[in-house]
């Protein structure tokens, strides 16, 4: 850092400094460069201080860095002029909520873009990441309701009323995942736990207002997470709710873990993924097969419960350490989904607790109709043992 000494290499004859922050983010690069830039003019114009320069090395200290030297400016550095820090030594910590991408200067309201970007143990991974300048991949973390997987057409047969939902899976033809996948979210937490609310309002294909909720709540192992939706219509509406995480025990290559999934039947599905039929699964998935030799993209039913009520998939290093995921009560299905196209993964696998399966709002599987003003709760959670 050369803030201390900014007087002395104008008066070299240097002309212009050149700030760099490689791989580094947007507030690095204001902060510092505000720094020099203060700098350079105090000591063009004769206020430059000790103080001054001690006030804004302070400034820098608040983003990445690695402790301080003076290089070579001043002859060869000493041994205690080399850092021995292998992270970021700055005095302020940063938690990334999300991303904003609307803001109301009148009203002071911003619109943040939360995604699940991250669950850890220590430096350990539970959900597979991705970077911060991407997109959500492959509808990663995302809350499928109020229904989950695809509708046919979009259509669908309303109690003796035909609906038809928008296209929002060109290629394949279909109303997928839901409604909430681009809606805002408000959010309220705490230092262990976050709840984001959000509406599902009366739209095309669907004329019904309902309220949903989802909780995570860090436990020591992992986090627990649970969902609410409440009908604020004045007639019973049809309901259905998945989740969509990405998994994985970070440190070990994707292709090694193993990966069990308690179901004793599976979906058969046409050219556009959606149901036509089903069959026993193979037992090598109950008792677990190579992450890097399964291809999936595969509903399931008739999963095994624990006696807690719970339904346990797994995910299994060489080492016996296992990510296990677990749905409780009414999540009577699951989407599994082996991805090669994952941001930063050559794989990633997707386990996806649902309330019903592909195409339910006109098969009737799994689909729950909510009385005016009924509240229905559901719960599903990773750990890491």
């Amino acid at each position: 850092c050369s803030l201390d000494f900014v007087p002395d290499l104008m008066a070299a004859g240097v002309a212009s400094f050149k700030i760099e922050g490689r791989a580094r983010n947007a507030e690095y690069v204001k902060t510092v460069t505000a720094a020099y830039r203060r700098a350079v003019d105090a000591a063009a114009d004769g206020t430059w201080s000790p103080a001054l320069a001690e006030e804004l090395t302070e400034d820098v200290k608040r983003v990445f860095h690695r402790e301080f030297s003076r290089g070579l400016y001043f002859g060869r550095p000493g041994a205690d002029q080399f850092t021995r820090a292998e992270n970021s030594l700055s005095t302020e910590v940063k938690r990334h909520v999300g991303v904003i991408i609307d803001y109301f200067a009148k009203a002071g309201i911003a619109q943040v873009k939360v995604q699940d970007r991250a669950l850890r143990i220590g430096d350990v991974d539970l959900i597979s990441p991705y970077p911060l300048d991407q997109p959500t991949p492959g509808c990663s973390g995302v809350v499928l309701a109020p229904w989950p997987n695809r509708i046919r057409d979009g259509r669908w047969n309303d109690d003796g009323t035909d609906r038809q939902l928008a296209i929002t899976e060109p290629k394949f033809g279909n109303a997928s995942h839901g409604l909430l996948r681009f809606t805002a979210y408000e959010i309220e937490q705490t230092d262990a736990a976050a709840t984001l609310r959000a509406t599902i309002v009366p739209q095309t294909g669907y004329p019904y207002l309902i309220e949903t909720s989802v909780t995570y709540a860090l436990t020591d192992d992992g986090v627990a997470v649970t969902h609410t939706l409440t009908n604020r219509s004045d007639a019973a509406a049809p309901v259905a709710l998945g989740t969509h995480p990405y998994v994985t025990i970070g440190d070990v290559d994707a292709h090694d873990l193993v990966l069990r999934v308690p179901a004793s039947t599976a979906f058969e599905t046409d050219e556009r993924m959606l149901p036509t039929g089903t069959r026993p699964v193979e037992a090598a998935l109950r008792d677990g097969i190579r992450l890097g030799d399964a291809k999936l993209d595969t509903g399931f039913t008739d999963l095994a419960r624990d006696p807690d009520g719970r339904v346990r998939h797994s995910l299994t290093a060489p080492d016996g350490r296992r990510l296990t995921l677990w749905q409780g009560e009414g999540f009577d299905f699951v989407q599994v989904y082996t991805a090669t196209n994952y941001p930063g993964h050559d794989l990633a696998v997707a386990i996806e607790p649902m309330t019903a399966p592909a195409d339910a709002f006109n098969s009737g599987l799994g689909v729950r109709r909510l009385a005016p003003g009924e509240t229905w709760t559901l719960d599903w959670g990773i750990s890491l043992g």
